[in-house]
C-alpha cells in the first residue's frame, strides 16, 4: 500500500499512475524499477527498439534522469487473479497440450499461475514480501531442458502490472502477457522449448496469431464456438495403448510416465482439480460452521488381554504399577488397567481418560507418539489414499487411472455427513441464476466493475450461507463430474466423454465464480481495513489478513487431518533451480549480507558477475513487448495508440471508495 505521508506529488490512486506510466509507453520513455519503486526516465534520442541479441545488455542509466514514484499496487492481487481465471477458462476450453511448443507454455504459464495466484491474498502479500527480500519461490525443472521459476513469473507479472493500462480487458491484459512472457522467457530461460516457442510465435502471420490468440477471448461468441468444438472431442482408443508405438513411447518416458500421452492428459487434469476442489470444500466447510469431531470415547483404545503383550509393569506416563489381576476378564472397575492405544502404544486408563479430557492442544494424541488416538474419519483415510495414487508418477497411465478413479469413488462415498446432506438436499428455488457468458462477463470484467457486481453478489438481501451452500454442492459435483470425465476417456467412450463435458462446463463456470467471489469478498475487506490503518495513520501491528489465511493454516488442532494428509495440504516445495544464467540476479534469490546470516551450503554457482541492472533491465523490456505488441496486433482491439481511457474506468481502489459512500446498494 502507498505511504499516505509521501510528497504530494505522488499519484494518489492506480489509476493516475498507470496512465502516467502508460503516456510513459507512447512517448517511448524506458522505465526501470527496483525495490517496489517506478523509475521514469528521460526519453531517449530514438524509438526504443529491443535488440534480441543484446537483451539486458544496457548499462546503468545516470541518477541524475530519475526521479521516483511510488506505484499503487493495491489492487494488483485482484487483476492478477481476473487473468488467473482467464488462462484456467481457457485452459478448460482449448486443451491443446504437447501440440506445440506454444501450446505448451500457455499451460506451463498456468501452471505456474495456479501455484503463486490458486490460493488467498494473503499468500499475494506473503510473495511480495518475498520477491523484496529476493527470496525464492520454486519451480518445476522439465526434463532437463525447461526450467520456469515462479519468482520470474510473479516479477514478470508485477512490472506488467505497473505498465498496464486501466481501460485495457482482461483479455486483452491475457494476450499480452503472455507475448512479453514467451518473448523474455526465450531470452532469461534460454531452453529449446522457449526458444522454439518464441520462434512459432515470431514465425505466423498476423493472420495466424489473431486466430491463436482467440484462446484468450471470453466474448460470447467465440466462447460458444470453444464449448462447441470441445462437445465433439474424440477420445482415445483403448487398443491404440496396447500398440508397439505407445508402448515404445512409454518406455522412452523417463520420468512422469503416469501423465504419458492422452490418457496421462487426463489424469493430470484430474489431480490439478482434484486437489484444489478438496482444499476449498474443507474451507467451505468451515465457513458453514461444520468440523470433524475428533474427540475419542472410551471404545478408542482396547483393554490388553495376556501378560505378554507388556513390556513394562509400569505405565509409562504416571508410574503407576498396572493392576494385573484385571487382565482377561471385565476390568472397567479398575482405574489403573492397562490399555492399548491404535498406535499400540500401552499406558493405564486413567491417564488415557486424563489426555482426552485435558482440554490441551495435543490432548486427543498418544503422549508417546503424537499420534491420534482416534482413527482419522473414512474421507480422510480415502483422500489419503486418493493423494498417493496422485504422487505414484512412476506407474503407468493406464493403471494409474484405474487406481485414481477406485479411490476417488470411496472419497466421494466417505464424503462428511454435512457435504453429503448439502449433496442431497433439495433448496427452495431461487433467483434463476445468469447465463454463463454473463458470468464470464462479471468475472473476466472491467476490475472496478467486478467489485461493485461481487460487493452486491454478497448483499445482505443474498444470503452468505446459501452462498456457501451452493459452493460446497457445485464443489462435490465438479469433482464427481472431473472423475467421469477420466472413467469415459479411460474406457474409450466417446458419446458420454462429450455428454460429461456438456455437463461440466456449466458447472465449472459457476463453481469457479463462487471461488472468485469468496477471495475477492475478502481481499475487499482487507483492502477497506487496510484504508481505515491508513487514514488513522496508526502504526499498529493489523490482523487483517488473519482471516484470509491459505486452507488449514488456521484450523483447529482437532479438526486437522492426520500428519501425512496434513502435509499434502502445504503449498508445494521448492522444485529443482533453474540453471544459471546471465540474469542469475532475477532467476536465483540474491543472499542478503545484511541478515546476518551465511548463504546455504547447497547454493547453486552463479557468474561471476551478475548483471549489475537486472530487474531494471527487465521491467524495461517487459514494457518494450507491451509496445510490441501494441504496435504488430493494435488493429485488434479497434483503436490506435493514443486512445484516451473511458471516463468510466476506474481502479478497483477507486471502485471500493465509491462503494463506500454509495450509502447502499442500488438497484
Amino acid at each position: 500500500m502507498p505511504n499516505d505521508s509521501a510528497d504530494d506529488e505522488y499519484p494518489r490512486s492506480g489509476r493516475d499512475l498507470l496512465t502516467l506510466i502508460g503516456a510513459s509507453i507512447e512517448t517511448n520513455q524506458l522505465t526501470s524499477h527496483q525495490n517496489n519503486d517506478v523509475a521514469v526516465i528521460s526519453p531517449p534520442d530514438s524509438p526504443m527498439e529491443v535488440d534480441e541479441d543484446a537483451l539486458g545488455s544496457t548499462d546503468q542509466l545516470p541518477d541524475e534522469q530519475t526521479t521516483t514514484i511510488h506505484p499503487d499496487r493495491s489492487d494488483y492481487w485482484i487483476q492478477a487473479i481476473q487473468i488467473y481465471y482467464l488462462l484456467q477458462v481457457s485452459d478448460f476450453l482449448h486443451p491443446l497440450h504437447n501440440e506445440t511448443a506454444l501450446d505448451n507454455a500457455r499451460s506451463v504459464l498456468y501452471e505456474g499461475f495456479n501455484t503463486i495466484l490458486g490460493s488467498t491474498y494473503a499468500r499475494w502479500v506473503e510473495l511480495l514480501e518475498q520477491l523484496e527480500r529476493r527470496e525464492d519461490m520454486g519451480g518445476p525443472a522439465r526434463d532437463g531442458s525447461r526450467h520456469l521459476n515462479y519468482r520470474f513469473i510473479f516479477m514478470e507479472l508485477v512490472y506488467f502490472l505497473d505498465v498496464a493500462k486501466p481501460e485495457w480487458s482482461i483479455s486483452e491484459k491475457a494476450q499480452k502477457f503472455f507475448w512479453t512472457h514467451v518473448r523474455l522467457m526465450k531470452h532469461f530461460c534460454g531452453c529449446g522449448e522457449c526458444k522454439t516457442a518464441n520462434d512459432i510465435l515470431m514465425g505466423m502471420s498476423e493472420e495466424e496469431a489473431n486466430n491463436w490468440f482467440k484462446v484468450f477471448d471470453i466474448d460470447h461468441q467465440t466462447v460458444a464456438e470453444a464449448v462447441k468444438d470441445l462437445m465433439v472431442r474424440e477420445v482415445e482408443d483403448p487398443a491404440f495403448r496396447q500398440t508397439s508405438k505407445y508402448k515404445q513411447g512409454l518406455s522412452e518416458c523417463k520420468e512422469n510416465r503416469q501423465t504419458f500421452g492422452r490418457l496421462g492428459e487426463e489424469i493430470d487434469w484430474l489431480c490439478i482439480n482434484a486437489v484444489e476442489t478438496r482444499k476449498s470444500l474443507n474451507y467451505t466447510r468451515r465457513e458453514l460452521g461444520f468440523e470433524d469431531d475428533l474427540s475419542p470415547e472410551s471404545d478408542c483404545v482396547e483393554p490388553v488381554v495376556t501378560r505378554d503383550d507388556i513390556d513394562s509393569p509400569d505405565c509409562p506416563i504416571c508410574f503407576t504399577t498396572y493392576e494385573m489381576s484385571c487382565i482377561g476378564h471385565d476390568s472397567e472397575i479398575y482405574e489403573h488397567r492397562p490399555v492399548r492405544a491404535r498406535c499400540n502404544h500401552i499406558l493405564c486408563a486413567a491417564c488415557f481418560n486424563n489426555c482426552i479430557t485435558s482440554g490441551l492442544e495435543r490432548a486427543y494424541d498418544c503422549p508417546q507418539c503424537r499420534q491420534s488416538f482416534k482413527p482419522p474419519p473414512l474421507h480422510e483415510t480415502a483422500w489419503a489414499a486418493l493423494r498417493k495414487a496422485f504422487d505414484d508418477k512412476d506407474e503407468d497411465p493406464e493403471p494409474s487411472a484405474k487406481k485414481t478413479l477406485d479411490c476417488l469413488d470411496a472419497y466421494l462415498a466417505n464424503l462428511p455427513v454435512d457435504l453429503q446432506n448439502l449433496r442431497n438436499a433439495h433448496f427452495p428455488s431461487r433467483e434463476k441464476p445468469p447465463a454463463l457468458h454473463e458470468l464470464i462477463h462479471h468475472i473476466l470484467g472491467p476490475t472496478g466493475q467486478v467489485l461493485e457486481w461481487v460487493d452486491d453478489s454478497l448483499s445482505p438481501e443474498s444470503s452468505e450461507e446459501a452462498h456457501y451452500q451452493d459452493k460446497a454442492r457445485l464443489g462435490i459435483e465438479y469433482l464427481y463430474l472431473c472423475g467421469e470425465r477420466l472413467r469415459a476417456y479411460l474406457e474409450g467412450d466417446t458419446k458420454r466423454y462429450r455428454a460429461i463435458l456438456t455437463q461440466l462446463w456449466p458447472i465449472f463456470v459457476r463453481y469457479q465464480i463462487c471461488l472468485f467471489i469468496s477471495q475477492v469478498d475478502h481481499w475487499i475487506y482487507d483492502l477497506e481495513l487496510q484504508m481505515i490503518f491508513d487514514e488513522d495513520g496508526s502504526n499498529e501491528e493489523s490482523t487483517l489478513l488473519d482471516h484470509a489465511q491459505c486452507e488449514f493454516v488456521n484450523m483447529p488442532s482437532q479438526a486437522k487431518p492426520p500428519m501425512s494428509d496434513q502435509q499434502d495440504e502445504d503449498n508445494e516445495q521448492p522444485r529443482s533451480a533453474p540453471a544459471a544464467s546471465p540474469y542469475s540476479d532475477i532467476i536465483e534469490p540474491q543472499h542478503s549480507s545484511l541478515s546476518g546470516q551465511e548463504p546455504p551450503a547447497q547454493r547453486i554457482e552463479r557468474p561471476a558477475t551478475p548483471h549489475p541492472n537486472a530487474p531494471e533491465t527487465l521491467h524495461r523490456e517487459v514494457t518494450a513487448q507491451i509496445k510490441r505488441f501494441d504496435q504488430r496486433f493494435g488493429s485488434r482491439y479497434g483503436r490506435t495508440a493514443n486512445t484516451e481511457p473511458p471516463e468510466q474506468s476506474y481502479t478497483s481502489r477507486e471502485a471500493l471508495e465509491r462503494s463506500s459512500t454509495k450509502g447502499g446498494h442500488e438497484d
